[in-house]
């Protein structure tokens, strides 16, 4: 459904056909600033013609970028094809300036936010010249009018943006995890390779400097480490606390939840989701804790 044309002068709606604003009572023509009632004027057709086209464009662009541009109605085009002189090419010049003005500013804001999201990747050593000068180009197309360009170098710093941005989120998720894990062997008292903290530090460092793949590489085999060793001490930890609630269970304590969990812990282990597994048997423990302390200190190591 077409948006309803409103006075360029007072900003009310006009029906289809009328002449003058019924709010206001000037004439359309003259409310832009075009020949007054009964003048003529000899009106370029291209003018209308480019205004139509740039309108068409500065929509396309409003769709990437989340805003609202005005458009022209139908009967507002038919008449200023059929009457160039009488002021409607005006109407629609106009409402095309509105439309690079709102488009405009709402590049602008798009150039602050992602400034923004340039410098957090910088802070990390990210090379992020590419982006900036994609976007000085985007600023430029807005102001010589070519929306296709300006739109190609806002999409192609979108994409490259995010995909700097996921990297760097993977790594932290990554290095978050390992940090987890190492953390749930030394609860449990499996004897990790590495101190949770110590590890963190050194992780994190890279990540700061920007060292993406000596970060990933590293990480891979701190991971192999730490479940090689999982592997070869968690059976033993999960007879060992299986032990203990048969105990329980002789002595009249309900523990078939914590029969449950455990098992779970186990098969988890069985299919190769260490992380699981031992982050369960944590829980677990700090929920039904074994004689001697929070957790199970004289598990086997």
């Amino acid at each position: 459904m077409e948006a309803p044309f409103r006075c360029p002068n007072c900003g009310s709606e006009v029906p289809e056909g009328a002449d003058r604003c019924p709010a206001c009572a000037r004439p359309l023509a003259a409310s832009v600033g075009a020949a007054p009632d009964g003048a003529r004027s000899d009106a370029d057709p291209g003018v209308l013609e480019r205004a139509l086209g740039q309108l068409k464009q500065w929509r396309d662009a409003a769709d990437t970028l989340g805003v609202e541009v005005p458009t022209v109605p139908r009967w507002v085009e038919a008449r200023a094809r059929r009457e160039p002189s009488e002021g409607w090419s005006e109407v629609v010049r106009r409402l095309e300036e509105s439309a690079s003005v709102t488009i405009a500013s709402a590049v602008a804001r798009w150039e602050g936010t992602m400034t923004g999201r340039l410098d957090r990747l910088e802070a990390y050593h990210v090379d992020v010249q590419l982006e900036r000068g994609q976007i000085q180009d985007a600023l430029e197309a807005v102001e010589k009018g070519e929306a296709a360009q300006m739109v190609g170098s806002l999409r192609q710093v979108e994409r490259l943006v995010a995909l700097k941005e996921r990297h760097l989120g993977q790594a932290r998720e990554e290095i978050e995890r390992l940090v987890a894990l190492l953390t749930d062997m030394r609860s449990l008292g499996l004897s990790p390779p590495h101190d949770p903290a110590r590890i963190a530090e050194q992780l994190d460092e890279e990540l700061q400097h920007g060292r993406l793949a000596a970060l990933k590489a590293r990480l891979r085999s701190l991971r192999a480490e730490a479940t090689h060793l999982l592997a070869e001490r968690l059976p033993a930890y999960v007879t060992w606390y299986g032990t203990f609630l048969s105990a329980e269970r002789g002595r009249g304590v309900s523990v078939d939840r914590e029969v449950e969990e455990l098992a779970r812990g186990a098969r988890a282990l069985q299919r190769g989701h260490a992380e699981e597994a031992v982050h369960r048997l944590r829980v677990l423990a700090e929920s039904h804790p074994a004689p001697g302390g929070p957790g199970p200190s004289t598990a086997p190591s």
